[in-house]
């Protein structure tokens, strides 16, 4: 890698594709599997015994119809926090 200017603007080059609709790559030796949950569900305990959390619930079920979780928000998912 040359310098940091270079990988600033290769990431912001990246970053106007994928915003564009350009599919992402990877390179071809990677592997693995896709996940795509119906329900995540995170806990968070503390010392006192009071536990809050959220639980976040694809509200389609049909796997062709479910959505990614995008960092601009939740699209197609609900939220729900709970304390106890």
């Amino acid at each position: 890698m040359p310098s940091r200017e270079y990988l600033v603007d290769r990431l912001n080059k990246l970053q106007s594709e994928a915003n564009a609709g350009k599919p992402v790559g990877k390179p071809g030796y990677w592997g693995g599997y896709r996940v795509q949950p119906l329900s995540i569900e995170f806990w968070q305990g503390r010392l006192t015994g009071y536990t809050t959390g959220c639980f976040i619930h694809c509200r389609q079920m049909g796997v062709e119809n479910r959505k990614t979780i995008a960092l601009t928000g939740l699209t197609g998912w609900s939220v729900n926090w709970f304390e106890g």
